[in-house]
């Protein structure tokens, strides 16, 4: 056995619930026995007790050098001696002999329904952008003007100035700006910044750490949201400050009846997962993972996950640029 592409070998560890890195697919597919060098890594891995779920080129590398030293591993294991035959027990009687903890066993309710799933559009091979700066300007522009809308149907945002013109409002009670979340980061004196821009400028907002309940809504921003942020403006080194007096995020509407599905089923949205990067959180991903199995969580928690039908990978599953 030899060539085999990088779709069909990802997609063996895939299913055996590990994950090749992307410096792991490159050792294994230069080798020349890259079929059986797969399949023998395998065989080691499965006998492997508590095998890793990202398997890495060292680890790969070291269990081909092992097998060398040692002598492949079988991966067909060797004949049992004859044993004499026993009539099987039957169903009933084996469910009498099991504790009652063992019978019951996860049944996802999303099972009972056939998936419905269309393909509007398919841009494999066919993308629209080549990752440019321009690309990247309109992605944040058409994102910004989309959410800051809905933030100005609020009543208490109707009057939101832009951020290049806080310069003038400078001294006044309040003012109020909608922006983009560039960055956050917390001072060595306990305090949040929050670096905001829109189309036309940009601002540090402040939330001193005596503000407790302002502390806790900073707590829930995150970089590359658009908020809506109330405050009083001072002059800064580089940029206007705002100091925080509130915090709103868009609401969803509620304008028009929502559209539900037929099927009582459900869908889990995920993203930006970089499997490979020194940054997955590995750990917090098998916990989400063991969820969707019914492996964890109290009652109400595996009657949610139950109901999920589809997974929906936003991008960046694995590290790298354009993967």
């Amino acid at each position: 056995m030899g060539f085999m592409d990088d779709a069909s070998l990802v997609r063996r560890f895939m299913d055996a619930d590990m994950q090749l890195t992307l410096d792991a697919l490159d050792a294994l597919r230069k080798r020349e026995d890259t079929e059986s060098a797969a399949e023998r890594v395998l065989v080691s891995l499965r006998e492997m007790g508590g095998r890793p779920f990202l398997i890495t080129a060292d680890l790969i590398t070291k269990i081909l050098e092992e097998e060398i030293e040692t002598g492949p591993t079988p991966s067909v294991p060797p004949p049992r001696p004859s044993v004499p035959e026993v009539e099987a027990p039957t169903e009933g009687e084996i469910a009498e002999k099991l504790p009652e903890l063992t019978r019951t066993k996860f049944k996802p309710r999303a099972s009972e329904f056939e998936p419905r799933v269309e393909v509007l559009k398919d841009i494999t091979g066919r993308s629209y952008t080549e990752g440019k700066l321009k690309d990247f300007v309109n992605v944040f522009s058409d994102r910004y003007e989309r959410l800051s809308r809905i933030l100005r149907k609020r009543v208490d945002l109707h009057d939101a100035v832009p951020i290049s013109s806080l310069k003038n409002f400078e001294g006044r009670e309040l003012v109020k700006v909608i922006g983009m979340v560039s960055e956050k980061r917390e001072t060595s004196g306990g305090h949040v910044v929050l670096e905001i821009e829109d189309l036309n400028g940009r601002a540090s907002a402040w939330v001193f750490k005596g503000q407790r309940k302002l502390i806790q809504k900073s707590a829930e921003v995150v970089v590359d949201e658009v908020v809506g942020i109330v405050g009083n403006v001072r002059s800064g080194d580089r940029a206007p400050r705002l100091f925080v007096r509130d915090i709103i995020w868009p609401d969803l509407p509620v304008t028009r009846e929502l559209s539900r599905a037929e099927d009582p089923a459900c869908a889990a949205l995920i993203s930006d997962l970089h499997i490979g990067s020194e940054m997955f959180l590995e750990d917090v991903f098998m916990k989400f993972v063991n969820w969707l199995r019914g492996e964890t969580g109290n009652a109400q928690q595996q009657e949610l996950a139950s109901g999920v039908k589809y997974l929906i990978v936003a991008g960046d599953i694995v590290d790298g640029i354009g993967v």
